[in-house]
């Protein structure tokens, strides 16, 4: 869900991977996808800020 107040920054709900690593799956809304020009199969690269932020970008190949 797009917060309207602060138009670049989403909030999702992680969901467990439910396979004993303590990963977790971040389901990504497909306007974010779109605006940041992201398509399933890109990597990205997740940086944690604190316990409730975290940064995405996309990991740029030489």
């Amino acid at each position: 869900m797009k917060n309207s107040s602060l138009p670049n920054i989403y909030k999702v709900t992680f969901i467990d991977s439910n396979d004993g690593t303590g990963d977790v799956i971040v389901p990504l809304p497909d306007d974010l996808l779109k605006s940041m020009s992201w398509e399933i199969g890109d990597e990205l690269s997740i940086e944690q800020l604190n316990n409730r932020e975290v940064v995405i970008s996309k990991v740029v190949k030489p």
